[in-house]
């Protein structure tokens, strides 16, 4: 049984930051958006060197090896090396039928993680009879996808289809309990894969929960933003969900969000501060659009940025008379949509499904406040052209793909 995991609770899901390693000492997750729980311990796990200790704290989880348990801090994406024995892979050739062929054996029908099961015992559910009736979606995926994309099959560790679960999906690092990176993981929430949603719904579904929608895909839509593409097919949707995904574990393995020093230091039992300047190191993803990791480059910012919320609004809605203004100011930046605006690593899951969209032709626009804003022209236009660079230039030179 896999006893560690690096999760990502995605973009498409519930916006999070990635876990990287101190010294390969200490290791954190941190969840950007989801707000502050209870105080809850999680297990020991044996690892190298002694006994890590790890404690949910609210939205990060702290492991410590138990030797340096005062050591509370976690550094995140700070451009060092991998962990010790955790290199991924290279983009080798590979029988990218046999990708195919073990697709079937990566699905896990979950049900909801309990208080206790989050943190290290991410991945420990059991998994439920039922998930074989899902592999025909993935394997069409499959077949639609370009190499880069159907490779990473041969890269994942589980596929988890999750009976219950707030956001749409995401995205992990799925690790041993010496560190070493076992492969690449994906969930995704069940619900979208049985109502067959089709793309132009479920991205308006998504961008209507900033400004009070139900955080129920299938439930009556505001009506306030209308997302029309040529391809609002449910397979489209759920070929772009799964492409951001992978787009995350990519960033993840190729460490494309490097940052200068950034840790968490324990205040008090209920109380921590981020120290370091968490800034994007020269040469990374985060350096074309941000100054830290949450916080954009001056021209980059727009009114009404920092109240998206989308799944974890508690009731802090947008105003729906800002939705018009809202877009217009994103299109203004170099985020091609406003999910990318809110973290460096959503930045660049949403350049990378968007790109992959677009090189098969995709064109959207979107209608809102009676205004019609042409999100493929700012997408394909002047201001993304060193990001779409970005991704084509990963692309070309085969990215490293997680695990052996």
């Amino acid at each position: 049984m896999m006893s560690r995991h690096s999760l990502w609770i995605s973009g498409l899901s519930i916006l999070a930051l990635a876990l990287t390693a101190l010294s390969g000492e200490a290791r954190a997750t941190r969840f950007a958006d989801a707000r502050g729980e209870g105080r809850r311990a999680v297990p020991q796990v044996e690892g190298r060197g002694g006994s890590l200790r790890a404690e949910w704290r609210g939205d990060i989880v702290i492991r410590t090896r138990e030797a340096d348990a005062s050591t509370l801090g976690a550094v995140f994406h700070n451009g060092g090396p991998v962990p010790d024995g955790a290199s991924p892979s290279l983009a080798a050739p590979v029988d990218l039928s046999v990708c195919r062929s073990r697709i079937p054996s990566l699905l896990c029908l979950v049900d909801p993680m309990s208080p206790d099961e989050e943190g290290d015992d991410f991945d420990r559910r059991v998994c439920l009879p039922g998930a074989e009736k899902y592999a025909a979606a993935f394997e069409g995926h499959f077949d639609r996808s370009a190499p880069v994309i159907q490779r990473m099959y041969c890269h994942l560790s589980t596929i988890w289809i999750e009976k219950s679960f707030i956001g749409t999906a995401y995205a992990t690092l799925v690790r041993d309990s010496y560190d070493r990176i076992l492969g690449g993981g994906v969930g995704i929430r069940r619900e979208v894969l049985e109502s067959r949603l089709g793309f132009d719904d479920w991205i308006s579904w998504k961008e209507e929960t900033s400004f009070g929608g139900s955080p129920d895909s299938t439930a009556p839509r505001l009506g306030l933003l209308n997302y029309v593409s040529n391809r609002p097919t449910a397979e489209f949707f759920l070929d772009y969900v799964l492409n951001h995904e992978f787009g995350h574990i990519f960033d993840f393995t190729n460490e494309l969000n490097r940052t200068t020093e950034c840790r968490y230091r324990k205040k008090g039992p209920d109380e921590w501060e981020r120290i370091g300047t968490c800034e994007p190191l020269p040469g990374s993803w985060g350096a074309l659009s941000w100054r830290t990791i949450s916080e954009p480059l001056p021209g980059n910012d727009f009114a009404g940025r920092q109240r998206i919320c989308f799944y974890f609004c508690e009731g802090n809605f947008l105003n729906p008379a800002e939705a018009a203004g809202l877009f217009a100011g994103m299109l203004a930046t170099n985020f091609p949509s406003t999910y990318a605006s809110r973290y460096p690593t959503e930045d660049f899951a949403e350049v990378f499904a968007l790109k992959l969209g677009h090189d098969e032709g995709l064109r959207l626009r979107l209608e809102a406040g009676g205004q019609d804003f042409d999100l493929s022209a700012h997408f394909l236009g002047p201001k993304l052209a060193t990001k779409r660079a970005f991704v084509e230039e990963l692309i070309q030179r085969g990215p490293r793909y997680p695990g052996p």
